[in-house]
């Protein structure tokens, strides 16, 4: 079967593991252009919102695939911390051309709109929370229309 994207990060063959990540875990990133375009270098650039890293991960060159395409892998590491990752991939050629991907497709223009990762921290929740009846109460919603006098309250 023929995919028609070069990467999407629902699809098993561009990302693992699917959806959000535990701090620290392994993420593994394969990107699939068409070898007609001629790319021979791609690298993942990932920065972490909250501590303001910026990181670029030279991914390798896996090779051919049958449907025309060629693939570039690499696998990071989640940061430590609970993060929002924005990531995206840089192409280029031997002869300097190239262009970046992002969730809206191939651009050169720099407006970049990224895909995110977000890394949060392994809790478990308590044995005890699921022994009873949990209530939510939203003060807000019994809002009072005047502040009640309260030498009128004694009686």
């Amino acid at each position: 079967m023929s995919e028609p994207f070069v990467f999407d990060p629902r699809y098993h063959r561009c990302k693992q593991p699917f959806g959000a990540v535990v701090c620290g875990e392994a993420v593994s990133f394969h990107c699939r252009p068409l070898k007609s375009e001629g790319f021979t270098h791609c690298s993942l650039v990932m920065h972490e919102e909250f501590s303001g890293i910026l990181e670029e991960y030279q991914m390798s060159y896996i090779g051919e695939e049958e449907d025309g395409r060629v693939c570039f892998a690499t696998e990071v590491l989640a940061p430590k911390n609970p993060d929002l990752v924005w990531y995206y991939f840089r192409f280029w050629r031997d002869n300097h051309t190239g262009c970046v991907l992002d969730k809206t497709g191939y651009r050169s223009d720099l407006q970049l709109d990224p895909w995110q990762l977000t890394v949060y921290e392994k809790s478990h929740t308590p044995a005890w929370f699921s022994q009873g009846i949990i209530y939510q109460i939203f003060p807000a919603r019994f809002p009072r229309l005047s502040i009640p006098d309260p030498e009128g309250m004694v009686g």
